[in-house]
């Protein structure tokens, strides 16, 4: 008898440690178990990190052809609840929202002084800083937490808004050093000046390795995580030198909210690693 699934009663269905392998397309839902093609749940050949468990109405878009007809071949147990796709959308806006939240406050900061109250560089300089530091903390979240936000949103507009995400936060910080460097460095410590051309160096590292990552296996991986010590080492930066963030109780909150979701992010992905550790022996 058919049945009617919602997404999470489909995240059950991940194809991992002998449970079955179940997709959703386009409200129906399809068991992939007897393929070859999805060993442990995961697609062997697909590049959009197409996974059991999952609804992937919005991959199969951009799938070769050929994959939808094989897709019907593969027996159905069911459909999607409807109102799942409702709520779908509603996390899709409330997160949409939050982002929206997050990107104004510097100018928030920033406001609170006020914006006549400093030479326009100067405002400029301070909210390229706080955005750059604000679009790497959305970063490092998506990226950590992209096996939950895949459920979310279409697995490519995630991938893209992370590269895009990425590249923005690199030129504003690039053009906050340049604006710094113009206005000069006199008075200030050395050892947190320097902070920032070093994360501008390796920040533009991980993103090159993130862009050619075909091609470097699983290596990529390893280099992308140094956004933790990145974000780690601009906070030190933003604290020492950061005039809004010394002075601001609120941001200072803010900063530690960031710090500890990036925390709690980074404790996620090692749980994800450890339990992937675990799972493999099993499998021999």
């Amino acid at each position: 008898m058919p049945q009617t699934l919602t997404l999470a009663e489909l995240a059950r269905f991940d194809g991992k440690d002998g449970r079955p392998a179940y997709v959703a397309v386009d409200g129906v839902v399809y068991d992939l178990s007897a393929s070859g093609s999805w060993s442990n749940g995961e697609h062997a050949l697909c590049d959009l990190g197409a996974r059991a468990g999952r609804d992937l109405s919005d991959e199969i878009k951009f799938a070769p052809s050929f994959m939808r007809s094989m897709l019907a071949a593969m027996p159905t147990i069911g459909t999607i609840a409807p109102a799942t796709q409702r709520g779908r959308r509603v996390v899709q806006a409330g997160l949409v929202a939050l982002l929206a939240v997050l990107l104004a406050v510097p100018f928030v900061a920033v406001g609170r002084v006020g914006f006549r109250a400093n030479p326009a560089s100067w405002t400029v300089l301070q909210l390229a800083a706080l955005e750059a530091f604000t679009l790497l903390f959305v970063d490092i979240m998506v990226g950590a937490f992209r096996p939950l936000l895949t459920r979310i949103f279409r697995t490519r507009l995630l991938h893209r808004a992370h590269q895009s995400i990425a590249i923005l936060a690199f030129a504003l910080a690039i053009s906050h050093g340049t604006i710094r460097l113009v206005l000069g460095i006199s008075g200030y410590p050395r050892a947190p000046v320097w902070v920032g051309p070093s994360v501008l160096t390796l920040l533009a590292v991980v993103i090159a390795v993130a862009f050619s990552r075909r091609g470097l296996n699983r290596v990529w991986r390893w280099v992308h995580r140094i956004n933790y010590l990145l974000f780690a080492a601009i906070l030190v930066h933003a604290s020492s030198l950061g005039s809004n963030v010394r002075t601001q109780s609120f941001l200072k909150i803010i900063f530690l909210v960031y710090a500890a979701a990036v925390v709690a992010g980074l404790a996620y992905r090692i749980y994800l690693l450890l339990k992937r550790g675990r799972t493999v022996p099993a499998q021999a």
